[in-house]
């Protein structure tokens, strides 16, 4: 038998064991993974099955669970402090001096390799966390297996994510799998923060520059993996992005006392901007001809890739969104592209711009001024 085969299931010969060998299951069959040896060595080479154009932050169910949240009538605890959504991140305050973060997203696995979605899928909620300025604690894993996914590719999955988060200063904590159409890749993750001093959305100023601390293009390169052209460096330099994460962001943003952020995931640039625009009830500029881009995302684009989710992007910030009608094409894909793992955005006084890019590179984070905040009668967002 090959070594990098499954081994056959005594049961079934025709079958991989269910369980995967991967320890003790759960009620439904299911491996617990509370029970997992991470450290183990995985005997198997197995990758997720990926569908372009499906994989990563950018496909997600077109429900609105914001609205669906306010349709229910308001939440009735000061303890909850509402920073501009409630689907995806939430606060709450235990005391004057402590709250806790609470950020969870789960999606298609971005890329066949196991072990590189279990890093990318922490990055991506962990950016969450740092976008309100907090310090991660723990996670818990919540996925997905389909039938026909061999439940042993669990184990480099969260042998990824595991040793993602021990970067962070964070643990995972255990999780849960259940049975999914297709497999499906997430994390909660748990923060603390001093609720006084907590980065939001509604913390933007007019006047402020708006910082990005990634470039910009991961759907597009996830959703051009098997296309024609594709050049490895492309996937490479994508990787590399998506599994980088902003941890130093929040202990720099304490120091030079900024206050506004969002994190730019699954609605891309033009969704965090929304969410700058609607917290601070504010007009957010971005330049477009200033926007960092993956190598090879805007020849992708141009070859006509897209990830399936940026339709939605584009619907969801229309009634905010004033398009310069001479902006190359390419560059408005770009700010509507969905990310996975994508960067920060933060609102920074003009004053401090300076200082904040130097300990940016300092962090070993690069940082784009990518536009401004302006004051304004309601909630816009103008891309020229």
């Amino acid at each position: 038998m090959d070594p990098g085969e499954p081994d056959a299931n005594p049961r079934n010969p025709e079958r991989p064991d269910a369980n995967g060998g991967n320890g003790p299951a759960g009620p439904d069959g299911l491996p617990m993974i509370a029970a997992m040896d991470l450290d183990e060595p995985a005997a198997r080479r197995l990758r997720f099955p990926i569908e372009p154009g499906r994989a990563g932050a950018g496909v997600d169910l077109a429900i609105d669970v914001d609205a669906l949240l306010a349709a229910a009538g308001p939440v009735r605890s000061a303890a909850l402090l509402a920073d501009g959504g409630r689907a995806g991140t939430a606060v709450w305050r235990l005391s004057e001096e402590l709250g806790l973060v609470l950020a969870v997203d789960g999606f298609p696995p971005p890329l066949p390799d196991p072990t590189l979605s279990g890093q990318i899928t922490a990055v991506h909620v962990l950016g969450q966390v740092f976008a309100t300025g907090a310090a991660p604690a723990f996670a818990l894993a919540t996925l997905g297996l389909s039938p026909h996914t061999p439940a042993a590719i669990l184990r480099p999955f969260l042998r990824g994510a595991e040793r993602t988060l021990a970067d962070a200063e964070a643990a995972l904590a255990g999780g849960r799998v259940h049975r999914a159409a297709e497999p499906i890749v997430g994390l909660a993750v748990v923060g603390s923060l001093d609720p006084s001093d907590r980065l939001r959305p509604g913390g933007a100023r007019p006047g402020d520059r708006l910082v990005l601390t990634k470039p910009l293009g991961a759907g597009l390169v996830l959703a051009g993996q098997d296309r024609r052209g594709m050049r490895e460096s492309w996937l490479a330099a994508a990787i590399e992005a998506m599994t980088r994460f902003d941890g130093p962001v929040p202990l720099l943003a304490r120091r030079h006392r900024l206050g506004g952020a969002a994190h730019v995931g699954g609605a891309g640039l033009l969704g965090a901007a929304a969410s700058l625009a609607r917290g601070a009830g504010c007009r957010i500029v971005l330049e477009a001809r200033e926007l960092p881009a993956l190598p090879g995302a805007l020849e992708l684009a141009a070859a006509g890739v897209e990830d399936e989710g940026a339709t939605r992007v584009r619907d969801a910030v229309a009634p905010l969104l004033t398009l310069d009608l001479r902006l190359d094409p390419l560059l408005v894909a770009l700010a509507a592209d969905p990310q996975t793992a994508g960067g920060l955005l933060l609102a920074v006084p003009p004053t401090r711009l300076e200082p904040v890019l130097r300990d940016l590179i300092a962090a070993g984070v690069r940082g784009w001024v990518v536009g401004r905040v302006e004051a304004a009668a309601r909630p816009e967002i103008v891309l020229g």
